[in-house]
């Protein structure tokens, strides 16, 4: 799925996952903003625009 659909569906506390090329990140709705996290939902940083999670391949685990 794209970035705008991944958007659209993810919900509260749900992980998304994004693949570009070799690269494997991950990100989690935390109160209506989307955090860079790791895979277990540890929150990282607050996500940011950028061409590769636009490009990237995302997935709602």
């Amino acid at each position: 799925m794209t970035v705008d659909e991944m958007i659209d569906n993810i919900k509260e506390g749900q992980i998304a996952k994004a693949t570009y090329q070799y690269d494997i990140w991950y990100v989690v709705m935390h109160k209506g903003e989307l955090y860079y996290c790791t895979r277990y939902g540890e929150i990282i940083k607050l996500a940011t625009v950028s061409p590769w999670n636009t490009q990237a391949e995302w997935e709602l685990l």
